[in-house]
């Protein structure tokens, strides 16, 4: 019996400990937020924009024609990529021997691989389907 007091002791000076802790984080918590109504409240008004003063019309000047959309680089097939992470839906995919990966889903364009079509495994092994190729793993 006298082991049960002591536990009992015991967890009562946890308790006592944790709501010592957690007044102390509501101190803090309501000590931040009057802070900051305060400084909200004694924020200064912007002033006034200045009036703008006439300019002189200058003649624009012509445009560049915009750079192209860069174009996926030629010669990429399906067997150029490898998978990294997949499931039924969306897979991880990177180019052979390169570091950086791609997430695509069904409907995503993947250079190489076309249009993707589908992501499932099929007949033992993962497989993602594009309307120019296939990756498997």
């Amino acid at each position: 019996l006298s082991g049960v007091e002591n536990d009992i002791s015991a967890v009562r000076q946890s308790i006592e400990k944790l709501n010592s802790r957690l007044d102390e984080f509501e101190s803090k918590l309501n000590s931040g937020l009057a802070e900051m109504e305060n400084a909200q409240s004694t924020q200064v008004a912007a002033p006034a924009p200045k009036k703008a003063e006439p300019v002189q019309a200058v003649e624009p000047t012509p445009k560049k024609a915009a750079a192209p959309a860069p174009q996926p680089k030629a010669g990429i097939s399906a067997s150029a990529w490898e998978i990294r992470a997949i499931q039924v839906g969306k897979a991880v995919i990177a180019r052979k021997g390169m570091g950086e990966t791609r997430d695509i889903q069904v409907g995503d364009s993947v250079p190489g691989l076309g249009t993707v079509r589908d992501i499932n495994y099929k007949n033992g092994g993962w497989v993602i389907e594009g309307s120019g190729g296939t990756i498997k793993q």
